[in-house]
């Protein structure tokens, strides 16, 4: 649904698995062009460094990305809705999607 709205080629989605027992696909979407190269790599070391026996929603890694968990401010933002992960895509940011889960 997403690259439904967003027909770019530098629209790049990238696989990886993660926990120990459930093997949760998860996919880092970005757009190469505009996102910041740091920011897309400082995404994949923080995941890369997740250890956890299961990945059942994106909620799991919200926990372990986020730098001040108690802060005033959000540092991460969940939503379900296609268009608002492609608006904030555009806007730069990175996504994270877990499979078989309907939030980003």
């Amino acid at each position: 649904m997403i690259r439904r709205r967003l027909k770019s080629p530098k629209f790049t989605v990238e696989t990886t698995t993660l926990g120990l027992r459930s093997r949760s696909r998860i996919a880092i979407v970005y757009i190469s062009d505009i996102a910041d190269p740091k920011i897309v790599e400082e995404v994949r070391n923080r995941i890369s460094k997740i250890n956890i026996d299961g990945i059942l929603a994106s909620g799991y890694i919200e926990r372990f990305i986020e730098d001040h968990p108690w802060s005033l401010f959000p540092q991460v933002y969940g939503t379900e809705r296609p268009d608002k992960i492609a608006a904030n895509l555009l806007e730069g940011r990175v996504g994270i999607i877990v499979d078989g889960t309907p939030y980003a």
